[in-house]
């Protein structure tokens, strides 16, 4: 695709923000299946974020779209193995959030509240500075700051509730 760093670069640059920000949601954009992409390609982009500590992938499939440069490249992947190797990144991507998720366990984060769902009128979505989506297992408004300690319960990550942190003591 013609980016003007490689690999390694990519990844020292990732390793960098961990060691850095330890709790960082680090995430990157991968499009399965671009022309010219051989088996091996693939299963060397698979290793690759297999080994980056990442938080999250955001998997495109890729497709033609006319008047693109991409779209006249020779060696399309059919679309059936386009698909394939989306569902297997956005399998791995989906790893890679529970990893993440797992790694939070047992810390304290400050999490602001979100509008409330109507299949779920008893609990609070919430969202973490580290952009960890929680239920908060109590009906809170929306825009309020909660400190919550990051803990499994019945097999899901979830936030409970530490105290509510109120505009006096932000």
């Amino acid at each position: 695709m013609h980016r003007w760093y490689r690999a390694e670069h990519y990844a020292r640059r990732v390793e960098l923000i961990r060691e850095r920000l330890p709790s960082a949601a680090i995430g990157a954009d991968v499009i399965a299946g671009f022309p010219g992409e051989t088996d091996s390609e693939h299963a060397e982009t698979v290793a690759f974020i297999e080994r980056l500590p990442l938080s999250y992938l955001h998997v495109f499939s890729f497709s033609q779209r006319p008047g693109t440069r991409a779209a006249d490249l020779p060696n399309q992947v059919p679309p059936p193995v386009v698909k394939s190797r989306a569902r297997e990144l956005r399998t791995l991507g989906e790893q890679k959030a529970q990893e993440f998720r797992r790694s939070q366990l047992g810390r304290v984060l400050r999490v602001l509240t979100l509008r409330q769902s109507e299949q779920s009128p008893e609990t609070t979505p919430a969202i973490s500075s580290n952009y960890m989506q929680l239920q908060l297992r109590r009906k809170l408004p929306s825009n309020e700051w909660v400190n919550v300690l990051i803990a499994e319960r019945e097999n899901k990550i979830v936030g409970e509730i530490e105290d509510v942190v109120t505009a006096t003591t932000v």
